[in-house]
Protein backbone atom coordinates (compact mmCIF):
# COMPACT_ATOMS: atom_id res chain seq x y z
CA UNK A 1 0.00 0.00 0.00
CA UNK A 2 0.92 3.60 -0.39
CA UNK A 3 -0.76 6.70 0.97
CA UNK A 4 -3.05 8.31 -1.61
CA UNK A 5 -2.83 11.98 -2.50
CA UNK A 6 -6.55 12.30 -1.69
CA UNK A 7 -8.80 10.01 0.36
CA UNK A 8 -11.62 8.03 -1.20
CA UNK A 9 -14.75 8.26 0.97
CA UNK A 10 -18.33 7.63 -0.05
CA UNK A 11 -20.22 5.51 -2.56
CA UNK A 12 -18.07 4.69 -5.59
CA UNK A 13 -18.51 2.87 -8.87
CA UNK A 14 -15.91 0.43 -10.14
CA UNK A 15 -15.13 -1.05 -13.51
CA UNK A 16 -14.92 -4.82 -13.30
CA UNK A 17 -13.48 -7.65 -15.36
CA UNK A 18 -15.37 -10.19 -13.23
CA UNK A 19 -18.97 -8.97 -12.82
CA UNK A 20 -20.05 -12.39 -11.54
CA UNK A 21 -17.69 -11.86 -8.59
CA UNK A 22 -17.46 -8.07 -8.16
CA UNK A 23 -20.36 -6.00 -9.45
CA UNK A 24 -19.79 -2.45 -10.68
CA UNK A 25 -21.26 -1.04 -7.49
CA UNK A 26 -21.89 1.36 -5.92
CA UNK A 27 -19.61 0.21 -3.13
CA UNK A 28 -18.73 2.07 0.05
CA UNK A 29 -15.15 3.36 0.20
CA UNK A 30 -13.42 4.70 3.29
CA UNK A 31 -9.68 4.68 2.83
CA UNK A 32 -6.62 6.77 2.16
CA UNK A 33 -4.41 4.09 0.67
CA UNK A 34 -3.77 2.87 -2.86
CA UNK A 35 -3.11 -0.83 -3.44
CA UNK A 36 0.08 -1.67 -5.30
CA UNK A 37 -0.37 -5.23 -6.54
CA UNK A 38 2.43 -7.79 -6.52
CA UNK A 39 3.11 -9.70 -9.74
CA UNK A 40 1.19 -12.77 -8.47
CA UNK A 41 -2.06 -10.78 -8.12
CA UNK A 42 -4.67 -10.19 -10.81
CA UNK A 43 -6.60 -6.93 -10.73
CA UNK A 44 -10.28 -7.57 -11.39
CA UNK A 45 -11.86 -4.22 -10.51
CA UNK A 46 -10.72 -0.61 -10.49
CA UNK A 47 -11.77 3.02 -10.68
CA UNK A 48 -9.93 6.31 -11.15
CA UNK A 49 -8.62 6.02 -7.59
CA UNK A 50 -6.90 2.68 -8.28
CA UNK A 51 -7.32 -1.04 -7.74
CA UNK A 52 -10.61 -1.90 -6.06
CA UNK A 53 -10.48 -5.72 -6.14
CA UNK A 54 -7.91 -8.38 -6.93
CA UNK A 55 -7.32 -12.10 -6.70
CA UNK A 56 -4.34 -14.22 -5.74
CA UNK A 57 -5.14 -17.88 -6.26
CA UNK A 58 -8.46 -18.52 -4.53
CA UNK A 59 -8.09 -15.39 -2.38
CA UNK A 60 -10.00 -12.17 -3.02
CA UNK A 61 -8.98 -8.72 -1.80
CA UNK A 62 -11.19 -5.65 -1.97
CA UNK A 63 -10.44 -2.01 -1.26
CA UNK A 64 -14.11 -1.08 -0.71
CA UNK A 65 -16.35 -2.25 2.14
CA UNK A 66 -19.05 -4.68 0.96
CA UNK A 67 -20.15 -5.24 4.56
CA UNK A 68 -21.25 -1.65 5.11
CA UNK A 69 -24.89 -0.76 5.64
CA UNK A 70 -26.33 2.79 5.76
CA UNK A 71 -26.51 2.53 9.56
CA UNK A 72 -22.87 1.47 9.83
CA UNK A 73 -21.93 4.32 7.49
CA UNK A 74 -23.58 6.73 9.89
CA UNK A 75 -21.73 5.24 12.89
CA UNK A 76 -18.32 5.47 11.18
CA UNK A 77 -18.88 8.95 9.83
CA UNK A 78 -20.38 10.38 13.04
CA UNK A 79 -17.25 9.69 15.07
CA UNK A 80 -15.06 12.79 15.58
CA UNK A 81 -12.33 11.42 13.32
CA UNK A 82 -14.93 10.42 10.72
CA UNK A 83 -16.48 13.90 10.71
CA UNK A 84 -13.02 15.40 10.25
CA UNK A 85 -12.22 13.01 7.39
CA UNK A 86 -15.52 13.81 5.67
CA UNK A 87 -14.87 17.54 5.99
CA UNK A 88 -11.40 17.13 4.45
CA UNK A 89 -12.98 15.14 1.59
CA UNK A 90 -15.69 17.77 1.12
CA UNK A 91 -18.55 15.45 2.12
CA UNK A 92 -21.19 15.65 4.80
CA UNK A 93 -22.74 13.00 7.00
CA UNK A 94 -26.35 13.57 5.95
CA UNK A 95 -25.57 13.20 2.25
CA UNK A 96 -23.45 10.11 2.83
CA UNK A 97 -26.21 8.39 4.81
CA UNK A 98 -28.89 9.47 2.33
CA UNK A 99 -26.88 8.04 -0.57
CA UNK A 100 -26.40 4.84 1.42
CA UNK A 101 -30.13 4.45 1.97
CA UNK A 102 -30.77 5.07 -1.73
CA UNK A 103 -28.15 2.49 -2.75
CA UNK A 104 -29.00 -0.03 0.01
CA UNK A 105 -31.10 -2.52 -1.99
CA UNK A 106 -28.51 -2.73 -4.78
CA UNK A 107 -25.46 -2.81 -2.51
CA UNK A 108 -27.01 -5.48 -0.29
CA UNK A 109 -27.68 -7.70 -3.32
CA UNK A 110 -24.19 -7.03 -4.72
CA UNK A 111 -22.55 -7.82 -1.37
CA UNK A 112 -24.41 -11.11 -1.00
CA UNK A 113 -23.53 -11.91 -4.61
CA UNK A 114 -19.85 -11.19 -3.92
CA UNK A 115 -19.83 -13.31 -0.73
CA UNK A 116 -21.62 -16.22 -2.42
CA UNK A 117 -19.45 -16.11 -5.55
CA UNK A 118 -16.26 -15.92 -3.49
CA UNK A 119 -17.31 -18.85 -1.28
CA UNK A 120 -18.20 -20.91 -4.34
CA UNK A 121 -14.93 -20.02 -6.06
CA UNK A 122 -12.83 -20.80 -2.98
CA UNK A 123 -14.64 -24.09 -2.38
CA UNK A 124 -14.18 -25.26 -5.97
CA UNK A 125 -10.47 -24.39 -5.96
CA UNK A 126 -9.98 -26.17 -2.63
CA UNK A 127 -11.71 -29.25 -4.01
CA UNK A 128 -9.52 -29.23 -7.13
CA UNK A 129 -6.36 -29.08 -4.99
CA UNK A 130 -7.46 -32.10 -2.96
CA UNK A 131 -8.05 -34.26 -6.06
Amino acid sequence: LRRADQPEFGWVAVQTDAPDLVAEGPWFAWHQDVIQLPAVATEIARNDFGTQAFTVGCNLGVQFHPEVTPDLTAVWAARPRGLHQLAVAGLNLERLVSEGRRHAPRTRAAAYGLFDAFASRAASRSLIRRL
